[in-house]
Parts: C-alpha cells; sequence; structure tokens
C-alpha cells in the first residue's frame, strides 16, 4: 500500500496538469476561458500578462488560464500544455457575435462572469473574493 499511494498521486497530478475541459477541474480549480478568433491572438496575450503580473494571486484562488480558439484549446497557465483538437468547447461557449471573450467558470462548474473586454486581475480577484466558497476559504487557512 505505502508503494501504491506516491503512484497514485503522481498519477493524479499528472491528470491534473495536462486536464483540457474546463469540465475537468469542476470543485478542483476555478477557471479563466479566453476564446479569441486565433491561437497567436494579441488580446489573449494581453490577458495572459495581466493575470501572471499577480501569480501568488491566481494560484492562491486556484486558478487555471485556459486558452480557446475555434478546433483548439490548451491550458496557459499556471503551466502551459500542448494544442488538443476540441470543436466543441468553442462552439458551445462563445458567444458568436465576439473574437474576444472572457468567462469565469466557478469551483462549481458555473459560469460566474462574462465579459468581451480584458479582465483585470484586480477585479477578478475581488469577484472571487466575494464568493461563499472563497470565503470559506479564506476563513479556513487564515488568508
Amino acid at each position: 500500500m505505502k508503494r501504491i499511494l506516491p503512484v497514485l498521486v503522481c498519477l493524479f497530478s499528472f491528470y491534473m496538469m495536462w486536464s483540457q475541459n474546463p469540465a475537468d477541474y469542476k470543485w478542483e480549480n476555478r477557471a479563466v476561458v479566453v476564446f479569441t478568433d486565433s491561437a497567436n491572438s494579441e488580446k489573449f496575450e494581453a490577458q495572459r500578462k495581466e493575470l501572471i503580473a499577480d501569480m501568488k494571486g491566481f494560484e492562491e484562488r486556484k486558478l487555471v488560464l485556459l486558452h480557446s480558439t475555434p478546433g483548439k484549446f490548451r491550458r496557459s497557465l499556471p503551466v502551459d500544455s500542448e494544442w488538443i483538437e476540441n470543436m466543441e468547447i468553442h462552439n458551445e461557449m462563445l458567444d458568436k457575435d465576439s473574437d474576444f471573450e472572457v468567462i469565469l467558470i466557478g469551483l462549481d462548474g458555473s459560469v460566474k462572469l462574462r465579459q468581451r473586454e480584458l479582465l483585470e486581475a484586480r477585479y477578478l480577484f475581488n469577484l472571487i473574493d466575494s464568493m461563499p466558497i472563497r470565503q470559506a476559504e479564506i476563513k479556513r487557512n487564515n488568508y
């Protein structure tokens, strides 16, 4: 049993590192999903830089950054992953009239925020910090 536990922990960590679907993060992480029209989007890079500026706050709130383009999807923060072909996420979640959209998905898997402009880290953190689950985390961890 003692030998199996480290193997299971490693396998679970590997799975979580490469998870690619927002539903994979339910009850584990909050997800910021950025939809753009291309993989080399300047708007996405601006959003990524905004969030990287406060990585401690990003990680403290159990956030992951996901990037979706037509036909492809990948995790960008805290660890980059390879692109995976996936038509469903972009087609199901993106507002069809937009070339840039940011969606916050809470720990419970529900959409907490949708907007078509750059999401400021401070606004994101304040929004998350006002949520009941986050309030319980703050109380439990004495932040």
